[in-house]
């Protein structure tokens, strides 16, 4: 797997979770 890949998923949890 992409290491930005997953920083770029982790990124969008993180958002999603603050939303």
């Amino acid at each position: 797997m992409n290491l930005r890949a997953f920083l770029w998923k982790a990124r969008l949890f993180v958002l999603s979770f603050f939303n």
